[in-house]
C-alpha cells in the first residue's frame, strides 16, 4: 500500500513481508519521487510476542496468546496532520496460513519512522443477540420535543 506523506514530500510504501518460517510482518519503504525505493532494514510491525506473564488474563490462563501473536500483515497508512500516521492492518493468532483474525491500529507521531500497537480489547456478542443500543438512540433517534 502506498500512501503521499505531504509534510515531508515523499511516498510511504508499507508491505506484507514474509519471512522462511511463514511468519509475516509489515515493512516500509520511502522514495522521494515514487520510482527509486530504499527499503527500512527492519520490520515496522511485527507479530505480538509477549511473554506468558505479561499476557492479559484470558492468554495467560493458556486460552491462547494476543489476537496478532502469529503474524500481521495487509497494511494500510493514513497521513494525518503534522506528521502523524495511522497503520490499520490484519493479525492472526498463528504462524501459519490462514484468515486473518482481526484489524488493528498502530500510530506514529514521528513522521512514520515507528509505530506503536494501540491496545485491542474483544468483545463478543452472541450469536442471535443485538448489541445493545447508545442511550443517546435508544429513544428511536426521537429528538426531545417531538
Amino acid at each position: 500500500m502506498q500512501a503521499r506523506d505531504v509534510d515531508n514530500r515523499q511516498y510511504l510504501m508499507f508491505y506484507e513481508a514474509v519471512a522462511k518460517s511463514g511468519r509475516r510482518s509489515i515493512g516500509l519503504a520511502v522514495s522521494k519521487d515514487g520510482r527509486k525505493w530504499k527499503r527500512c532494514p527492519t520490520p515496522l510491525l511485527q507479530a505480538t510476542s509477549q511473554p506468558q506473564e505479561q499476557q492479559q488474563p484470558a492468554a495467560a490462563e493458556g486460552r491462547g496468546a494476543g489476537w496478532d501473536a502469529g503474524s500481521v500483515g495487509a497494511p494500510c497508512g493514513v497521513s494525518m496532520a503534522a506528521g502523524k500516521w495511522r497503520l490499520y492492518y490484519a493479525g492472526r493468532q498463528q504462524a501459519e496460513p490462514g484468515p486473518w483474525q482481526g484489524i488493528g491500529l498502530a500510530l506514529s507521531m514521528d513522521e512514520g519512522q515507528t509505530f506503536e500497537k494501540v491496545p485491542v480489547t474483544f468483545r463478543r456478542v452472541p450469536a442471535g443477540t443485538a448489541a445493545p443500543l447508545p442511550e443517546a438512540a435508544a429513544d428511536g433517534g426521537k429528538q426531545q420535543g417531538q
